[in-house]
């Protein structure tokens, strides 16, 4: 186990942490295989450096996180883009919910940080918005380019000082569960907010529907280096000089409750796990019958994801 007096939490930097869990660096590599995903010898060294990979938990603010020098290197991503058909869904609920908000608010400007191929962006440029984007790999940001985006091929410390209190909304989504750092890359972006605008935040949910597959590689490093709750949000706005405008999680959907289940059964199956669950065949029936009950409406924020805005503490924003 990594020296417990050099693990810090991300969130209120206390040394005060306890182990909650724990997979083998080989658990985690055959977990992606099973995914269909192949990490070769040099982008696998750090996790088999560790050996065995340790969820912590904070005593005093109850954050969730890994060692961070399991970060996940841009070799890492660059398997995952090129291995796996899809990697981040262009129909993602916060795609919706962010351009929607910004319609409402009368806003003008949106900035994507890590926006890819700007898949969040078209969204908000079919509204009516203008679109920018921060991303750092050359392919995406030529991609994203292509579409009408404005895109800045750099990170965001290093955002010119011009753009500065420019963006009304900016946009993280799946982006703070990947680094080690979340206070500081929150705090970077501030200036770059316009005076009445707002942080969207959307991460994956520590208590929703992931919480049923716990040996998922996504939810391990180097992929996610923290797990996240609605009230993890408010500390975060505390550390950052921000405010909470509005927060919630997503709704638990028939077709994602199916995938989460099956998707379990294959990693207990290769990992000799105990498995309790359903046989496939009653777990498609169960979600179908799930679906015709509209019990998602039931399970309003036990789905994949968590959210939030956050604004400067003397926005004169209305609640949303």
């Amino acid at each position: 186990m990594a020296n417990s007096t050099s693990i810090r939490c991300f969130l209120c930097e206390s040394g005060r942490v306890t182990v909650h869990s724990s997979m083998t660096a080989e658990e985690i590599l055959k977990c992606w295989a099973v995914h269909g995903c192949y990490l070769d010898s040099s982008i696998a060294q750090p996790l088999m450096e560790e050996s065995v990979i340790y969820l912590y938990n904070c005593d005093d603010c109850g954050f969730a996180f890994f060692n961070p020098r399991l970060e996940g290197t841009p070799q890492f991503y660059g398997a995952l883009y090129t291995q796996l058909p899809v990697y981040y869904a262009i129909d993602s609920p916060e795609n919706l919910r962010n351009t929607r908000y910004a319609v409402e608010r009368g806003y003008r400007t949106v900035l994507d940080v890590g926006c890819g191929s700007g898949s969040a962006l078209d969204n908000a440029k079919r509204a009516g918005l203008e679109t920018y984007g921060i991303e750092p790999s050359p392919s995406a940001a030529t991609a994203a380019s292509a579409k009408g985006h404005k895109i800045f091929p750099v990170l965001l410390e290093q955002m010119d000082a011009a753009w500065n209190g420019k963006f009304d909304l900016i946009s993280f989504n799946q982006v703070l569960e990947h680094v080690s750092d979340p206070v500081g890359l929150i705090r970077g972006c501030v200036r770059l907010l316009s005076p009445r605008g707002v942080i969207a935040i959307t991460v994956p949910s520590a208590t929703g529907m992931l919480g049923l597959c716990p040996w998922l590689e996504h939810n391990w490093p180097p992929h996610h280096l923290s797990r996240w709750k609605v009230k993890d949000f408010y500390r975060l706005a505390n550390r950052t000089g921000l405010r909470v405008l509005k927060a919630g999680g997503q709704p638990l959907e028939g077709r994602d409750l199916k995938s989460i289940l099956l998707e379990h059964r294959k990693r207990c199956l290769a990992l000799n796990k105990p498995y309790y669950g359903l046989p496939p065949g009653l777990i498609r029936a169960g979600c179908f019958i799930y679906r015709l009950m509209a019990l998602q409406h039931i399970f309003s924020s036990q789905g994949h994801s968590v959210y939030c805005f956050l604004e400067h503490q003397n926005s004169k924003n209305s609640k949303v």
